[in-house]
């Protein structure tokens, strides 16, 4: 016997009544634990759902009559109950001499349409390796991919096979091994006993399984998506760390000798804005006429235009010519740039560990609020193609605010006015 069971994913979590939550379908059958339950990509608020409203058993109306679209959702629930019931039925006269699974009942059924369908030429399925391999040969054909983008996917896959293992077939996955590696890789510490992937990073892993398995179904290995769609929750954004003048000047006047070349890039890209991967190929056809970078960015291919400040001159300078700078390892670079900011005496004042990534929020936090230039300005020369991008970067004053209202002043004659007055 086959019992259906409808459920919304995440509502024992889920503390706000008006939050909308996908509907799940899970399978039983007699002597077989449950199945894992698959999504039908049908969204309701909590505050609708039978068992969020008291009622004993849903009796065909698991969505209340209150809601907007109950009629809808209801009828939706009933056609896949039944449509699930009736690919029961009929498994015995198709596989008489085996074992109804779950997997036979994926095999007829189709989610997006509710409709028994036929059994299709069973492939050879490969190995979450071999997924991975196809997936990502495919996706560098259609649109390519970036080196550093390369990189992640590596890094990621890495991580994903110390928890799966590469011969394991695509076909097993199930939502539980998801909540597994997802508590896995929260446990993952550092050699500092901190956690060692952010929860924006790990979404980022389970992402990737989740295409993968997604993938395999795209190319008929798997007759039906064995995952629920993922409820992923985001850290929220980090201000950018903008380094001050006073706290700029103390990090760049250090003189300890073992942290020199960590200075000096600091200097550097801070005066620059250039991202690590942009820095690391910078060449001598990168300076037009010794007054302005062109830079086509490894991320994006948008061109970048910073003018060549002091700062940066007397870098180049100091070690004879752009491609004689020096390029460590970013890691180490990393480690350094925490011990300069300890030495400088500003690590305290810092939102966070000095690190690479500070240099070019610190230029665009410059530009912005010490030059005074313009956001659009700002845009060509950081070689974003998305205003909002400056959001991300630059970190508005005080200071830029009160600038702007006295240009206003002035602009509208509001100063004569309120002198007047």
């Amino acid at each position: 016997m086959l019992n259906v069971l409808f459920y919304l994913r995440g509502f024992g979590k889920c503390t706000v009544p008006s939050k909308e939550l996908v509907i799940t379908c899970q399978l039983m059958l007699e002597d077989q634990p449950r199945d894992t339950a698959f999504s039908l990509k049908i969204r309701v608020p909590k505050k609708y759902w039978w068992t969020f409203t008291g009622q004993a058993s849903a009796d065909g109306k698991w969505v209340d009559p209150e809601y907007y679209n109950a009629d809808f959702v209801n009828k939706k629930l009933r056609e896949t109950e039944q449509t699930l019931r009736n690919i029961y039925d009929v498994l015995d006269l198709l596989y008489p001499d085996e074992t109804i699974t779950y997997d036979h009942i994926r095999r007829h059924y189709d989610p997006n349409s509710s409709k028994i369908v036929k059994a299709g030429n069973c492939k050879t399925i490969p190995s979450l390796e071999q997924i991975y391999h196809m997936f990502f040969e495919e996706k560098q054909r259609r649109k390519g991919i970036k080196e550093l983008t390369q990189k992640s996917y590596r890094s990621r896959m890495n991580n994903i096979f110390q928890f799966f293992s590469k011969k394991q077939g695509i076909d097993t996955i199930r939502h539980r091994d998801l909540d597994l590696f997802e508590k896995w890789l929260g446990e993952q510490k550092n050699e500092k006993g901190e956690p060692r992937f952010c929860r924006n990073y790990r979404n980022k892993h389970l992402t990737l399984v989740y295409d993968l398995v997604s993938f395999a179904v795209k190319k008929d290995y798997l007759q039906a998506m064995p995952l629920v769609a993922l409820e992923l929750s985001y850290e929220s954004s980090k201000p950018p760390q903008y380094l001050l003048p006073q706290q700029r000047e103390k990090l760049l006047t250090v003189e300890a000798p073992s942290l020199v070349k960590a200075r000096d890039i600091a200097q550097f890209l801070m005066y620059t804005g250039f991202s690590w991967i942009d820095y690391t190929n910078l060449k001598n056809e990168h300076l037009m006429d010794d007054k302005c970078w062109r830079v086509q960015r490894q991320k994006t291919e948008v061109w970048s235009m910073p003018i060549l400040l002091p700062e940066a001159k007397a870098i180049i300078n100091k070690y004879g010519g752009i491609e004689k700078l020096p390029r460590p390892d970013d890691s180490d670079l990393n480690k350094e740039l925490k011990h300069l900011a300890e030495f400088a005496g500003i690590a305290n004042d810092l939102l966070h560990p000095l690190r690479i990534s500070d240099f070019r929020e610190t230029f665009a936090s410059m530009l912005e609020n010490e030059f005074m230039l313009e956001q659009r300005v700002i845009q060509v020369m950081m070689g974003h193609t998305n205003p909002r991008q400056i959001q991300s970067y630059s970190r508005l004053m005080p200071a830029r605010i009160l600038y702007e209202l006295e240009q206003w002043k002035r602009r509208t004659g509001m100063e004569s006015l309120g002198a007047q007055g």
